[in-house]
């Protein structure tokens, strides 16, 4: 690996961790609080300071990769728990989690999906809505792996409470593009 690649990685775990902090204290508050605006804001702020990583790939690549990458970080998380936690716990801590991470490779593959109309312009236009879902999802990720087995019961509602914002907020913003980019292309 490069020190290029390697700074990257670096980077991206701390905004990564940096991401998880704000999760967690949606997860203990039991309310979404980290917006994608706030992802993006924060992405630009550490991209100012320390300079962006770029990716030397289309962003279609990229795009399957990010579907690929939100579904195996959540089956990462669960596997923490999968002998720790009972039954019933493990079966709504999953579909929280997997609703989550398909929901985000969904939005990429939307985002593909109309990208016959005009790639460059569709993927460009989804960018921001795809990297700020993949980044909270791998904080969520995080988040949940770190959780004590003895909470899990106790921090499901809260859990159920931040994807259900997360993925409502996203959904409205991937649905005004949509509508946007056929109404300029149909």
């Amino acid at each position: 690996m490069t020190s290029y690649a390697a700074e990257c990685i670096r980077r991206i775990d701390e905004f990564i961790n940096l991401l998880s902090g704000m999760v967690a204290r949606d997860v203990r508050e039991g309310r979404p609080r980290l917006s994608v605006g706030d992802v993006l804001r924060l992405a630009h702020e550490l991209a100012s300071r320390e300079g962006p990583c770029n990716v030397d790939m289309p962003l279609r690549h990229v795009y399957q990769a990010a579907a690929k990458l939100a579904v195996d970080k959540a089956m990462e998380a669960l596997s923490t728990h999968m002998e720790s936690i009972d039954e019933q716990s493990y079966a709504a801590l999953s579909h929280i989690v997997t609703t989550y991470a398909f929901h985000v490779a969904r939005i990429a593959a939307s985002a593909l999906e109309l990208a016959s109309m005009d790639e460059e312009t569709v993927l460009e236009a989804f960018e921001p809505v795809v990297f700020a879902s993949l980044a909270r999802v791998i904080a969520l990720a995080r988040v949940v792996s770190s959780i004590n087995p003895r909470e899990i019961p106790k921090a499901i509602p809260a859990l159920e409470a931040v994807v259900t914002g997360y993925v409502a907020e996203e959904n409205e913003l991937v649905r005004g593009l949509a509508r946007f980019l056929i109404g300029e292309h149909g």
